[in-house]
C-alpha cells in the first residue's frame, strides 16, 4: 500500500517537475548541431516552443516530443524525456536503420553558461556524453 503511494504522489510530481515554457524562452528551443567525431557525421536537433522536436542523425529522421526539466541538478544537468513520435527511416550516424518509433529516452542537458552549448548525458551524475552542442537559432521552427 505504501509502495502505491509512494508511486501516486511521484506521478503528481513529476509532470510539474518536466514543465515545458510555452513562451518559447526555454533555453533548449531552437536548432542545434553536433558532428561525430569517428565518423563525421552530422546531427541536427529542432527544439520547438511547443514541446515538439525534429532530429536527423545522418540520413535518418525522426519526429519526437520532449519535456526538459525546469531545475537542474546538483551537477547543472536538467533532465530530458524524448519520446519519438515517428522514425522515418534511413541510416543515423550509429549506423543503425532501426525503427525507433515508440521509444523513449531519459536523458540529461548540461548547458553552457552562454546557453549557446549543450552536451547531453546518459546519466545525472558522471558517465557518457557527447557534445558540445552548438546552438545555430532559438527560433526552433
Amino acid at each position: 500500500m505504501m509502495r502505491a503511494f509512494t508511486i501516486f504522489a511521484l506521478l503528481l510530481i513529476v509532470p510539474s517537475a518536466f514543465a515545458v515554457d510555452q513562451s518559447g524562452n526555454h533555453f533548449l528551443v531552437g536548432d542545434w548541431v553536433w558532428t561525430w567525431s569517428k565518423n563525421n557525421c552530422t546531427e541536427n536537433y529542432t527544439f520547438r516552443p511547443d514541446g515538439t522536436a525534429y532530429f536527423v542523425s545522418g540520413k535518418e529522421e525522426f519526429d519526437m516530443k520532449y519535456a526538459l526539466s525546469g531545475t537542474t541538478n546538483p551537477n547543472g544537468r536538467r533532465a530530458l524525456l524524448l519520446d519519438t513520435v515517428k522514425d522515418h527511416g534511413g541510416k543515423g550516424c550509429v549506423d543503425s536503420t532501426e525503427d525507433e518509433t515508440g521509444k523513449s529516452y531519459s536523458l540529461y542537458v548540461e548547458f553552457s553558461n552562454s546557453k549557446t552549448m549543450m552536451k547531453i548525458c546518459h546519466e545525472a551524475v558522471s558517465g557518457r556524453c557527447y557534445g558540445p552542442i552548438r546552438k545555430l537559432t532559438d527560433s526552433g521552427k
